[in-house]
């Protein structure tokens, strides 16, 4: 019955987990509705981790991208909206890391617990110091 009243119901006023399930269903041109309806709310929260808006651009391109291609991912154990936001948001520390100098592959690394190292954050991320040049 659900499905009689969504598929009666104008596509833009959709659940975003109603859209999801529809274009995972093969009606990819409902993620241009999507796209509309979260793209201020990526921007600002993309533009207040990059200052240049033209890397916010690239960064909130990339976040749609890596969200449609991950489509199947999203479990809906939270919203749609914070799971593209924690996307962009991914994208965008990683631009900005770049951007202030440091190479992508330098990023805190997994080590082992040991017996002389038994603070849980420690063990299990070592930050490496990092510079321009790996």
């Amino acid at each position: 019955m659900s499905q009689t009243i969504a598929a009666a119901t104008p596509a833009a006023e959709l659940a975003d987990g109603v859209i999801v399930e529809r274009i995972r269903g093969g009606d990819i041109g409902l993620y241009e509705i999507l796209v509309r309806r979260h793209n201020q709310r990526l921007y600002r929260t993309i533009r207040a981790i990059l200052r240049d808006d033209r890397d916010v651009e690239d960064v909130m391109q990339q976040a749609y991208v890596d969200a449609y291609t991950h489509l199947d991912q999203f479990r809906g154990t939270a919203k749609f909206a914070t799971w593209l936001t924690r996307i962009a948001v991914n994208r965008a520390s990683g631009a900005a890391w770049v951007s202030a100098g440091n190479s992508p592959s330098c990023r805190a690394t997994p080590t082992p617990l040991s017996p002389s190292n038994t603070r849980p954050r420690q063990a299990w991320i070592r930050s490496t110091p990092c510079t321009g040049t790996s």
